[in-house]
C-alpha cells in the first residue's frame, strides 16, 4: 500500500520508492523462496503437518486473499476516479432571468380584505353568542351542567 501511495504522487526515480519496491521484491524472493522449500519438504504433508505449519499456511492464504482484495480495491478506486472526472458537468446560462413587470402571486389586498372580513365576522359571532349567554338564564344553566359533568 505504502508503494501505492508513494507512486502516486512520486517518479519512478524518487528513492523512496525505490526502497520500497526493492524490500517488496525482496519479500516476493523470499516468498517464493519458502514456498519452493515447503513443496519439497516431506515434512509439510498434509497429512503430517505441524501445527505451526498449519498456522504458516493459513496465515499465507490470508496473505494472499488480503492482497488480491486491495489489487481489486485498487482498480475499482482508480476506475471510478476515471469515471468521476470523465462526468464532469458543464453548466450554461442561456437566459439571464428578469423580474416580472407586474406581480402576479400572492395577492396582498384580497388576503388583508378577507382576513378583516373573517375577523369582523367571527367577533360579530362570539358578540352574539356572550350577548344570549348573559341575557338567557337557560343558557347559564346549560353551562352549568355541562361543567358539573366535566369535572365529576
Amino acid at each position: 500500500m505504502q508503494l501505492q501511495v508513494l507512486r502516486n504522487f512520486g517518479t519512478e526515480q524518487n528513492p523512496d520508492v525505490r526502497r520500497q519496491e526493492s524490500q517488496l521484491n525482496g519479500w516476493r524472493s523470499e516468498l517464493t523462496r519458502l514456498e519452493s522449500q515447503q513443496s519439497s519438504d516431506p515434512v509439510f504433508s498434509k497429512g503430517r503437518a505441524p501445527v505451526q505449519a498449519q498456522q504458516y499456511m493459513r496465515t499465507m492464504r490470508e496473505v494472499r486473499y488480503g492482497e488480491a482484495l486491495l489489487e481489486m480495491l485498487l482498480r475499482q478506486s482508480e476506475a471510478a476516479k476515471l469515471d468521476e472526472a470523465r462526468e464532469t458537468t458543464i453548466i450554461q446560462v442561456v437566459d439571464v432571468a428578469l423580474p416580472p413587470d407586474v406581480r402576479a402571486s400572492p395577492k396582498r389586498t384580497a388576503i388583508v380584505l378577507l382576513t378583516t372580513l373573517a375577523s369582523l365576522m367571527g367577533t360579530l359571532c362570539w358578540l352574539r353568542l356572550r350577548q344570549r349567554f348573559h341575557a338567557e338564564p337557560e343558557w347559564q344553566l346549560r353551562c352549568a351542567q355541562l361543567r358539573a359533568e366535566w369535572h365529576s
